[in-house]
């Protein structure tokens, strides 16, 4: 039977297509907020045990093999959020469509066609969209905070507080009171001999691949 997953007051959003071409003067490892819509809106396709703990393994076997560097990934019942860094090449775009055109056929999933992305231009927008996806489960009414949700797979050391609440007019409380932030990233700087985060000459946090630092 299908319908909307969701409270019936929540406004499913259509996005328009947008082109996914990274301009060369934007730093390889730049992060990037995306959006993987699932057809049709209001069935719950992710959120179910066998297809979400594959989807959330997909995201990792890419992110452990340099493919991407995946920051955070959260499933919802018909879309998934991801903040995610990408080498020059293949590219976002070809990256994307090959893991979507995987999971389709391990999994089952419809995608829309597209997807939507949008550059986090310093780390106010990286705190802002972090805490934004860690709540989106409880905006929708699918828990109620944001660390009971069990779909979700963050870069170690990145994890919601449970001081993370929503302000009276429903919009999402960054900070709860002047210490305590809704998520806590214990190793921003972390480096391996697999991948480093770093901070570019203007201060934002990029992802250095491998191939960048290696030997």
């Amino acid at each position: 039977m299908q319908g909307n997953c969701y409270d019936p007051r929540v406004e499913l959003q259509i996005r328009k297509k947008l082109p996914h071409a990274i301009p060369q003067w934007v730093a390889e490892g730049s992060w990037f907020f995306i959006i993987l819509n699932c057809v049709p809106r209001g069935k719950n396709q992710l959120c179910r045990a066998d297809t979400g703990e594959a989807v959330l393994a997909a995201m990792k076997f890419n992110h452990e093999r340099l493919i991407w560097h995946c920051r955070l990934c959260l499933l919802m019942p018909d879309h998934l959020h991801a903040i995610i860094a990408f080498p020059r090449q293949p590219g976002m775009q070809i990256t994307i469509t090959n893991w979507k055109k995987f999971i389709t056929g391990k999994c089952g999933v419809d995608w829309q066609r597209d997807f939507f992305d949008h550059r986090l231009r310093d780390h106010h927008e990286l705190e802002e969209k972090t805490g934004y996806i860690f709540m989106n489960p409880v905006r929708k009414g699918l828990c109620e905070r944001a660390e009971e949700w069990m779909w979700v797979s963050a870069r170690r050391g990145l994890r919601a507080l449970p001081a993370m609440t929503n302000s009276p007019d429903g919009a999402v409380t960054i900070f709860a009171d002047e210490k305590a932030a809704i998520f806590r990233d214990d190793d921003s700087d972390r480096a391996t001999p697999d991948f480093a985060v770093r901070r570019d000459e203007a201060g934002h946090e990029i992802f250095i691949f491998a191939t960048r630092f290696a030997g």
